[in-house]
């Protein structure tokens, strides 16, 4: 919204925080199988539906919203979500089935008009929706666009929700329901809400859902039941190996499916950085982290931020490095990625960059992590440079897919040439003197360390431990990242 809102500035002004919200998510029903012409229709129409539903709210609980000093839309968090929208509504009291409804009303209406040609385009950008409702504690943050955006577990849930909703049809978590009906004063009762009983989401997760099912809405699909889903096809497996897991195929996976897979789980422990060059320091990692087998490539970049973000020189190569990302290119990346995932960002972005290590999302390896996994803790045993790295003497002048050489001791691919890689440190000439613990790099700098060297690079660099440096917005050819986080609890 262009009018700043108070409430929300005085949520992230020290960071990201929680704050009590109803989130209400809808889903664009085959929105992605209309022509590009017809979508964008059917987007407008929805956001002019969206804007006439908050000022219904607005009007409805206006009393409770003044002694508050609360108004909508200024106060509401929207944001996109896939081919629809999520909307963060501040508790005041339980404006979230209200909202809903009137969403559906107003398409209810909208579509009726095309139905009677009153739109000029016989009907053709009639839209259904399905609707998800949760109630809880949102992460409240502002984003790369200076936004108020949120994330957390009821955000994610709204979502998960909603996708199983059939159209025209508004699905409601238990907590939310339990809010619903303490507030009397809008006389909801249990007969209104449909149980749909225990339904299993990602990761195996268990929710009760119910179903909004009075059916004095015409709008509404009071028929209780959930969204039918493809049978997804059964892998086979001959036999089970209780040490080895059976394998998935990866192209049964998404790319974040195949990342999950990647992950590398390295322990705690003691490593002696560094060499003569820069000097030596032992640094102590205190608790363990997980590393991905890969660096970024185009196709998960793309997955993630969108084909238009991809600036790769060699573009077009879904299994290649991307590069052309800056160092704020690369944690802008894993903010979103961690978001996509359900997980904390670690990187607040603003005039000034922080990080929080104890979020669970991705973020950049240290330099010490980064050299700690190239050289397997100090011994490599990768063999010879040109079995495991491109180079400028064996490149052919370009990037090559990852993992088409070998990996190190770790499992790693490419952790030597092919791209530089992006480590979170500033550059300085020489280590401390002295033993660090999770040693991060100096507090300050001008500019930030990359590792690995390139397919441009003579082998002479392409070392564990040769460091190169550059600005945090440079782009070049020769750069890129590879993703690292907390393991999951």
């Amino acid at each position: 919204m262009s009018v700043e809102s108070p409430y929300l500035s005085e949520i992230v002004t020290n960071g990201i925080c929680n704050a009590a919200m109803e989130i209400v998510c809808f889903d664009i029903v085959s929105y992605s199988q209309r022509s590009s012409a017809c979508q964008r229709r059917i987007i407008d129409q929805f956001t002019s539906i969206l804007r006439q539903a908050f000022e219904a709210v607005d009007l409805e609980f206006r009393p409770d919203l003044k002694k508050l000093s609360r108004e909508y839309p200024r106060d509401l968090v929207v944001a996109s979500a896939g081919d629809g929208a999520l909307v963060g509504l501040p508790i005041v009291t339980s404006a979230s089935l209200i909202f809903a409804l009137a969403v559906m009303d107003l398409l209810e209406k909208f579509n009726g008009e095309e139905v009677r040609g009153q739109k000029g385009r016989g009907g053709n950008d009639r839209f259904q929706l399905r609707c998800g409702i949760t109630f809880g504690e949102a992460i409240i943050y502002k984003d790369f666009n200076d936004i108020y955006n949120m994330a957390g577990d009821c955000v994610n849930m709204a979502a998960r929700i909603c996708d199983k909703a059939k159209p025209q049809s508004i699905l409601l978590s238990e907590g939310a329901v339990s809010r619903l009906l303490d507030q009397l004063d809008h006389h909801y009762s249990n007969a209104d809400f449909h149980s749909l009983g225990e339904v299993v989401f990602k990761h195996g997760r268990k929710e009760q859902v119910r179903q909004y099912i009075r059916d004095s809405h015409t709008g509404i699909d009071s028929v209780p039941g959930l969204r039918e889903e493809p049978i997804a096809p059964v892998v086979e497996v001959a036999s089970f190996n209780p040490i080895r897991k059976p394998e998935i195929p990866a192209q049964a996976l998404t790319p974040l499916g195949r990342l999950e897979a990647r992950l590398v789980t390295v322990a705690p422990g003691d490593y002696p950085m560094g060499d003569a060059r820069y000097g030596r320091v032992r640094v102590t990692f205190s608790a363990p982290f997980q590393i991905d087998r890969e660096c970024v490539t185009q196709e998960l970049y793309e997955f993630v931020m969108g084909p238009d973000a991809n600036l790769s020189f060699f573009k077009g190569h879904p299994r290649r490095p991307v590069e052309r990302v800056s160092w704020k290119d690369a944690i802008e990346f894993c903010n979103a990625l961690s978001l996509l995932c359900g997980e904390a960002p670690v990187y607040q972005i603003g005039k000034k960059v922080t990080a929080d290590f104890a979020k669970s999302g991705f973020r950049l390896p240290t330099e010490a992590e980064w050299e700690f996994c190239c050289l397997s803790g100090g011994d490599d045993g990768s063999g010879p440079l040109d079995e495991h790295a491109w180079h400028a003497r064996n490149a052919g002048g370009q990037t090559h897919d990852v993992g088409s050489r070998a990996p190190n001791a770790l499992g790693l691919f490419d952790m030597l040439g092919n791209v530089r890689e992006w480590c979170h440190d500033w550059f300085a000439q020489t280590f401390p003197n002295r033993p660090c613990c999770d040693f991060a790099g100096p507090d300050n700098g001008a500019t930030r360390v990359l590792m690995g060297g390139s397919w441009r690079d003579q082998p002479q660099v392409v070392d564990g431990r040769f460091r190169f440096d550059s600005g945090s917005l440079v782009r070049e050819s020769t750069n890129g990242f590879r993703l690292l986080r907390r393991p999951s609890m």
